[in-house]
């Protein structure tokens, strides 16, 4: 009976048969014909029937398999899942990610042409960002799209669902900013946007965490940092120094929370370009120019160092600064900070105290 799909004007009777019987728990059998027969005798029973069954067994029943093909993905087998996600798309039922593991597998065979073909079925306007496991597919089809990439990363953010976010969204975001112009008005815009996005799922994590022994440096917090330490070398760039140095604070506070510590290294990067700008305006500031593990004579007579103390301190160059104390381990091991124009109170600098012939000094630790 079932090679009645293939007659020409089917009758209705015969419609019906074929759509209780692969309704029945026969949907094996439905698959070995060409999608094409399959998507013929749907088409055609909703046309003379009003409605086909067998449809909405498909819809249900692929979303299973097709995530099973994907956990077992058999290269043997990639005609039918080629077939399989051909009724799919035509239906706009849900692949369960089985598009990506065959358009990722032609693209690791070099065959491209295939390989966007299911990149494309994929990646198109409305498509949902706050999924989950699309990113990496979507950053290898960036390398062998034909057009523009920007405007392609912008249509999808645009036009997508914004409801549940997840990393890939963010890291969507990530991968639209590294393209953009740094200085542009559009860079900062996505930055702004990405942020809005990843501070309360960040949050959300680290309460889930907060009580438990999960090791933190997670993706969603490095991603976190990522932004606020682009965000902070774009207000450099642009001399606003007081902006600038309230994302310094802010990615400090993302770094002691989540353990990101390869930001340190970002955040004294853009700080310390911050004070090279800012010498240009006040001259006093090159007093900072190579301090690392250099030392400083002290000029304030003092007996102890006394948190919030301000304290005078002279370079080899006989320039000097005033700074105030924030910490005081041990009597030795001082931390200190720079009293800044426009900013106020800078970044702290760990020295360590050293007297030679009877004179203090602060050795800079860094």
């Amino acid at each position: 009976m079932i090679n009645l799909i293939k007659k020409q004007n089917l009758s209705k009777e015969e419609l019906e048969k074929l759509d209780n019987y692969f309704f029945d728990d026969h949907l094996d059998e439905l698959l070995k014909f060409d999608y094409q027969d399959i998507i013929d005798f749907i088409e055609l029973s909703k046309e003379i029937l009003g409605f086909s069954y067998t449809k909405k067994l498909l819809s249900f029943e692929l979303r299973s398999l097709t995530f099973e093909y994907k956990i077992f993905f058999d290269p043997a087998n990639i005609k039918h899942y080629q077939k399989v996600l051909e009724i799919v798309n035509y239906f706009s039922f849900t692949d369960a990610g089985l598009a990506y593991v065959v358009a990722d597998y032609y693209y690791f065979k070099n065959n491209h042409v295939e390989a966007k073909k299911y990149y494309q079925m994929i990646f198109k306007t409305g498509f949902d960002l706050c999924d989950e496991g699309y990113f990496d597919s979507l950053n290898r089809y960036l390398t062998i799209y034909d057009f523009d990439k920007i405007e392609f990363l912008k249509s999808l953010i645009n036009e997508s669902n914004k409801k549940d976010y997840s990393l890939d969204f963010v890291s969507t975001y990530l991968l639209l900013i590294s393209k953009l112009e740094k200085n542009s008005l559009e860079y900062i815009k996505y930055i702004d946007e990405a942020l809005l996005i990843v501070r309360p799922m960040v949050l959300d994590y680290q309460r889930e965490y907060q009580n438990s022994f999960v090791i933190s440096d997670s993706d969603i917090e490095r991603n976190l940092c990522e932004l606020l330490a682009l965000k902070m070398e774009y207000y450099v760039n642009r001399s606003e120094y007081k902006t600038s140095f309230d994302l310094y604070n802010e990615l400090t506070i993302e770094i002691k929370k989540s353990g990101c510590l390869r930001y340190y290294h970002a955040r004294d990067l853009f700080y310390n370009q911050m004070i090279k700008k800012m010498s240009k305006e006040f001259p006093k500031l090159h007093f900072f120019d190579n301090i690392s593990n250099k030392m400083f004579k002290l000029l304030t007579h003092l007996e102890s160092f006394i948190i919030n103390q301000e304290i005078v301190l002279e370079n080899e160059r006989k320039e000097t600064f005033t700074f105030i104390v924030i910490n005081v381990h041990k009597d030795t091991e001082i931390t200190i900070a720079p009293i800044l124009p426009i900013i106020g109170v800078g970044g702290n600098i760990f020295t360590t105290l050293v007297i030679k012939d009877k004179v203090k000094y602060l050795k800079n630790n860094l």
